[in-house]
C-alpha cells in the first residue's frame, strides 16, 4: 500500500463574510499565510470594502464594523486579485472547513466580483479541491474513526467524511485547538489572520499522526 502524503509547504487561508450564502453575501476579510517546511514564511490579510453594512450578528463575532471597513477597506477587484495571485505561488492550500464552506464561497465571490466566465469558474473550483487540504474533515474524520484510502483524493474523502451526520461530533477551530492543546492566546480568533494561524497549528499536530487516517 503506497503511503498518503500530507505537504509540509502550503498556503493557508481564511475567509469573514457577512453571512452563510456565497450568493446573496460577501467576504469582507482574507487572512492568508504562506508556509514552506512547516514554518510561516509571510502573511497577508485583505479587509473588503463593499460599500455595505456589516450584520450586528457578524460584528459581535469579528469585531468588524462598518466603520473599520470603511477607514482601512480597499477595492475588493484589488483584494481579490491580491489574493488569487498569491494561491499561484503554491501548490497545496489549507482551510478549515474549506471543503464545504471557503472553497464555493470563494470561487463564486471571485466569480462575481472579476466577471469571471463559467469555464474559468470551474477550472478554479476544480483546482481548489484538487490541491486542498481541509483540517476540519481531518478532525470529524478522526473522531469517527474512519481512514482516508490510500488511492482516494482528498476531495473524495472529504465528501465522504462531512456527508455523514454525527450529532455532538463538534470541530470548530476553537474546539480543536482545546483538545489538542494549542495556545489560542497570541492571535484574534474569528479574524481571518488569526483563525489561519490556528489552522496551521491544528495541521502541524493532525499531521503527526495523519497516516491513520
Amino acid at each position: 500500500m503506497n503511503k498518503i502524503k500530507y505537504p509540509d509547504s502550503y498556503i493557508a487561508w481564511d475567509l469573514e463574510t457577512t453571512g452563510l450564502s456565497p450568493v446573496d453575501s460577501r467576504i469582507i476579510e482574507i487572512g492568508a499565510i504562506t508556509v514552506k517546511d512547516n514554518e510561516i514564511v509571510d502573511e497577508r490579510s485583505w479587509l473588503l470594502n463593499h460599500n455595505i453594512e456589516i450584520p450586528d450578528v457578524i460584528v459581535d463575532i469579528t469585531k468588524i464594523t462598518k466603520e473599520i471597513i470603511d477607514s482601512e477597506g480597499q477595492d475588493p477587484v484589488l483584494c481579490m486579485n491580491e489574493f488569487l495571485d498569491m494561491l499561484k505561488t503554491s501548490s497545496f492550500y489549507l482551510a478549515h472547513n474549506g471543503t464545504r464552506f471557503d472553497i464555493p464561497f470563494l470561487v463564486e465571490q471571485a466569480a462575481h466580483t472579476l466577471n469571471f466566465s463559467k469555464e474559468r469558474r470551474e477550472r478554479m473550483f476544480k483546482r481548489l479541491h484538487a490541491s486542498s487540504f481541509d483540517t476540519a474533515v481531518l478532525i470529524k474524520a478522526q473522531k469517527l474513526n474512519m481512514q482516508r484510502l490510500w488511492n482516494e483524493t482528498f476531495k473524495e474523502f472529504a465528501d465522504r467524511v462531512m456527508e455523514i451526520r454525527a450529532f455532538g461530533v463538534k470541530y470548530n477551530i476553537a474546539i480543536c485547538c482545546e483538545e489538542l492543546g494549542i495556545d489560542k492566546s497570541d492571535v484574534q480568533q474569528h479574524r481571518a489572520l488569526g483563525d489561519v494561524k490556528l489552522t496551521h497549528r491544528i495541521y502541524q499536530e493532525l499531521k503527526k499522526s495523519l497516516i491513520k487516517i
